[in-house]
């Protein structure tokens, strides 16, 4: 069949002087919003052809997803990074790549899929004893834990910084301390309650 050859054609490569080329993802490539993803896109010759390729993205990227190489023109391969912004729209598309030299051209596609960031979220509770509080005498040690979440997910690595509720901005003297978030996603700070609010 007409399909059957052509998949004979791809995986044969050419067959007189000229090139083709093959991405290391597997044709599958999956990136979160505000983050980046990468493959190899690798340049391979037959028949003694020795000129460069010049590779580039001819499909249309999802809205918020830029792309960019390594190296361009190549003669072995490229590296090519997806960037996704956190507006990027989710969902899965299909991500052509060309490569060039003079005449000649080949191409590759991989299935991209851009992932939803979750949302995260903190929660704050404050303790004095072991009980929670709303409000404690001057000199009480009180407790403050912070739990972050992405999703359902405690976010681990991180420094959370703890100050006070009216402040407009978290530095100075309206910084309370900070601590780092632990294994279980919740950072602990303890201070001695002072005249006045926090």
């Amino acid at each position: 069949s007409p399909a059957g050859q052509n998949l004979i054609n791809a995986l044969a490569g050419p067959q007189v002087p000229g090139f083709w080329i093959a991405n290391s993802s597997g044709g599958i490539l999956s990136i979160n919003q505000g983050a980046s993803s990468t493959s190899t896109i690798t340049v391979t010759y037959a028949d003694g052809f020795t000129g460069s390729v010049n590779l580039a993205v001819t499909s249309a990227l999802p809205s918020g997803v830029t792309a960019s190489w390594s190296a361009n023109p190549t003669t072995t391969s490229s590296e090519l990074t997806l960037t996704a912004s956190s507006a990027a729209t989710p969902g899965k598309s299909t991500v052509t790549i060309t490569g060039t030299s003079g005449a000649r051209t080949a191409t590759t596609t991989v299935t991209l899929t851009v992932v939803e960031a979750p949302t995260s979220s903190t929660t704050l509770a404050v303790t004095a004893g072991g009980v929670a509080v709303t409000s404690v005498a001057a000199g009480t040690v009180v407790t403050l834990t912070a739990a972050v979440n992405a999703g359902l997910t405690a976010v681990t690595p991180g420094l959370v910084k703890f100050c006070d509720a009216t402040a407009a901005h978290c530095e100075d003297i309206h910084l309370l301390g900070t601590a780092q978030l632990t294994s279980v996603g919740t950072a602990v700070l303890k201070f001695v309650a002072g005249i006045g609010s926090h």
